[in-house]
Formats: C-alpha cells, structure tokens, sequence
C-alpha cells in the first residue's frame, strides 16, 4: 500500500539489534558472482530465497525449504533467463514457522498479535489472533488469552522493541524514534516476526522479518 525501501527495510532489522535470521539483501548478479564464496561461508540446513524486481513489468519470485545453495542457483537460471541485473535477491537461512505474529508500536501503546502457522496471515487479518495491549495508562499488560505460554510468547516479541539504557542507543541516527509506555520505552514502527523450530522438539526461536518506521504504518488510530 505504501513506498518502501527493501534494502533499507532489511538494514532495520539489524540495526536496531532484534533477533533474526541469518541473511544477505545484494543484486542478483552479486551473488551469482560471488556464488563460490556463499557455498563455501553461508552454510545452514535449509534455505529461503526471494527474487525480488527492481523495474516495473517482472515479478516477484521465492523457492522455500531447499537445502543446497546449488538448487537457487538453478532456480535463478531457469526463470531469470539472463534478466539478472532487474533483480535483488534476499537469501536467508530457513526454520518451519510454528507462530507468526506482528507489532504496532505508537505513542503510549504497543499492540501485539500472534497465531499459529505463518506471520503474513496475522498481517492480511486472515487468522482468529490473541493478542497483548501496553498503554501509558495501565500498570499492566492486558492478554486477549488466558493461555500462560501465548502471553509468553507475545511479551517476548515486545521485550525485543524495548529500549534499555539511554533511550535510542540501539536506533540508527537517522530514526530516532522511541516512546514511553507502561514504564518501558519502546521503538515506535510496525514489526513482523514468528517463532520458528529448527527440528521437532528444538526450542522455540525468535525472528524478526520486517520493520516499518514510517507514521502509515504504525498509526494505530488509522489501521482501526
């Protein structure tokens, strides 16, 4: 709905410290060049690619779950068909989702949402989600679950925008944007994440995929 800086987007998440997977964000054409030194220093069990335009008139592309870098490098061959200087491409490590979620972040709230499976369903409202409410003018969180471990995970997702110590350390010069909350501080932006499994029975890990700090996205007045 609103412009967007992928790379930019991406740095984000980095910047700002929050935890998330291993991943690069270059030109296509940087890593077919570079794909020697990927197979060789990016090493994880699975993988996920996006291809992703950066002209009008191509498409958007993704191959999930793979497990040799070599796969992408033929997945790229076959539907680029030598167009790779019109792409950007985000390789990425890969865990199974088991809870997807999202966070708006606005003056005196913070606002949480989680369910099971992938976070772009809690995004589109296509998911039933539980949810977490912070104000300035409550002492505590109030839970739209009774289940002890879904408000676990809802206030571990938020304790990751907290900002501890001096207020904006963690925030790139540029977007200097916190705000106080229910006695914490918090960056003010619209964050997705999930909680992903690496095997059955692994713990459950933490990842951050995607941050906006532009007022249309986190208005929350506007988006209710």
């Amino acid at each position: 709905m609103f412009d967007t800086d992928i790379v930019e987007d991406f740095n984000l998440v980095k910047a700002l410290g929050l935890p998330t997977y291993d991943a690069y964000l270059i030109p296509c054409v940087e890593f077919i060049k570079k794909f020697a030194w990927f197979r060789k220093n990016f090493i994880h069990t699975h993988y996920y690619l996006n291809l992703l335009p950066t002209e009008t008139g191509f498409r958007k592309l993704s191959l999930v779950g793979f497990g040799d870098l070599d796969e992408a490098r033929r997945f790229i061959g076959s539907h680029l068909d030598g167009r790779h200087d019109k792409y950007m491409l985000r390789i990425s490590e890969f865990e199974d989702n088991v809870y997807g979620g999202s966070i708006m972040s606005e003056s005196d709230i913070v606002l949480a949402e989680l369910s099971q499976g992938l976070q772009q369903k809690v995004a589109y409202g296509a998911v039933p989600v539980v949810g977490l409410t912070l104000t300035s003018y409550r002492k505590t969180a109030k839970y739209s679950t009774d289940d002890p471990f879904e408000r676990t995970l809802l206030w571990r997702a938020i304790e990751a925008i907290m900002i501890r110590g001096q207020a904006g350390a963690r925030l790139p010069a540029c977007a200097s944007l916190v705000h106080e909350c229910g006695r914490y501080w918090f960056v003010k932006g619209y964050f997705e994440f999930a909680y992903t499994r690496c095997t059955d029975g692994a713990p459950l890990r933490l990842v951050f995929f995607d941050v906006k700090l532009g007022p249309a996205y986190y208005n929350v007045e506007a988006i209710g």
